[in-house]
């Protein structure tokens, strides 16, 4: 059923649901439809599917590493914190950081006071 509704959702241009169909995909392994829906919306403004197309970018997950785009796709989605026990994000100073084999990508997030202990 929740499938269902996202994809007609998704067919009607709906970000969030373009955004959770790239998410449905991407857990399989489709990086071609990942990196369809994620980049439509995108388009349409969905932040979070920058920062997913930023992780394509970084890693090269279906598409090919381009430091450039992944810059690009972290930047607009820097404005954006998600904080989960299992998160990879770690935030200092008003800054995150983006672990990923040894390298960090930094996003910038203005007018954001937060501590994580």
């Amino acid at each position: 059923e929740n499938i269902r509704n996202n994809t007609r959702r998704a067919e009607a241009n709906d970000p969030i649901a373009l955004q959770w169909m790239g998410s449905l995909r991407n857990a399989v392994g489709d990086y071609s439809s990942v990196f369809q829906y994620w980049t439509k919306a995108s388009e349409l403004g969905e932040i979070m599917s920058h920062f997913y197309l930023g992780l394509m970018y970084h890693l090269g997950n279906g598409i090919e590493k381009d430091e450039k785009k992944e810059t690009y796709h972290m930047e607009e989605a820097a404005t954006v914190v998600i904080l989960r026990p299992d998160s990879f994000l770690e935030v200092t100073n008003g800054t995150t950081a983006v672990r990923r084999g040894g390298r960090n990508i930094l996003l910038l997030l203005p007018n954001l006071d937060m501590t994580v202990q």
